[in-house]
């Protein structure tokens, strides 16, 4: 597991319970994933721009390649081993990695700014890379190749964060920060066929095939109660404003206090704005 306040994999022991070494790494190691067939783990960097490949029989970095910006939050591993993707959510980019030695960058691709999480896709109609972009209410669809082909831009919700796609990929699910829901996506038809209120703002998600045994898999299931009391407000520039900055809010009751979340897109750096806004 990653230790994102350090500068190590911890390799844990699951029969005893307990950490039996560490893998040095970069500072601030985001996530590990590994190799289907376990050989390579895949460690992008949350606060410094390298992507570290560790070898699983010496428990070594055997590379060391060039993040094009310092905060990765989130990877993926393809199905046959050959491609590594994984976002930089600071700048607005996925990069791809060869899964494969001699380890190195194919192609990064600028999706667009808060790009959070992604998710890779084997279907009847190909090999596809599902990835959330937060500042654009959006998730785009990149055909796997060379070089990555965008085919499908799919509108959501507020703030999609977290992604992944079912045991037989024929949908994803995504998690909509601001929006305190779940899609799920036809991965042929690239459409949402639901929308799933699921309460306060929903990040990570994991899909595990055939966890519900038997049932229909409400039992132990409770309201959502005061989490599923949220106010949600857009937010626009005044017409004739010379910035195209928009921001998405969810207001959330955790009882006697709320949580206010912001999420702002198309804002210049370095420079003041109104602070008159319209509300919608």
């Amino acid at each position: 597991m990653t230790v994102r306040g350090e500068d190590y994999v911890s390799v844990i022991d699951p029969k005893k319970m307990k950490e039996v070494r560490r893998v040095k790494t970069a500072n601030g190691p985001g996530m590990v994933l590994f190799r289907p067939d376990g050989r390579y783990a895949f460690v992008p960097s949350s606060f410094t721009p390298e992507f570290d490949v560790i070898d699983t029989t010496s428990y070594r970095v055997v590379a060391r390649l060039p993040q094009a910006s310092p905060f990765s939050p989130n990877l993926a591993v393809s199905d046959d081993g050959k491609e590594v993707w994984f976002t930089l959510k600071d700048t607005g980019k996925v990069q791809i990695v060869s899964g494969e030695p001699p380890f190195r960058i194919l192609a990064t691709l600028d999706t667009g700014p808060i790009t959070n999480h992604v998710t890779l896709v084997d279907n009847g109609n190909g090999k596809f890379a599902y990835v959330t972009v937060g500042g654009l209410n959006e998730v785009k669809v990149y055909r796997r190749g060379t070089p990555p082909e965008l085919i499908a831009t799919i509108p959501t919700g507020d703030l999609p964060h977290g992604i992944w796609h079912s045991g037989n990929s024929e949908r994803v699910y995504v998690g909509l920060e601001n929006g305190d829901a779940v899609l799920a996506i036809d991965t042929l038809s690239n459409k949402v066929i639901a929308t799933i209120p699921i309460g306060q703002t929903p990040q990570a998600l994991v899909y595990v095939p055939g966890a519900v045994a038997s049932g229909d898999g409400t039992a132990n299931l409770t309201p959502l109660g005061v989490a599923g009391q949220a106010l949600h407000i857009e937010m626009l520039p005044p017409a004739g404003a010379s910035t195209n900055g928009r921001a998405t809010v969810a207001v959330n009751s955790l009882g006697v206090i709320d949580l206010l979340q912001i999420a702002v897109a198309g804002l210049q750096p370095a420079r003041s704005i109104s602070s008159f806004w319209l509300i919608r």
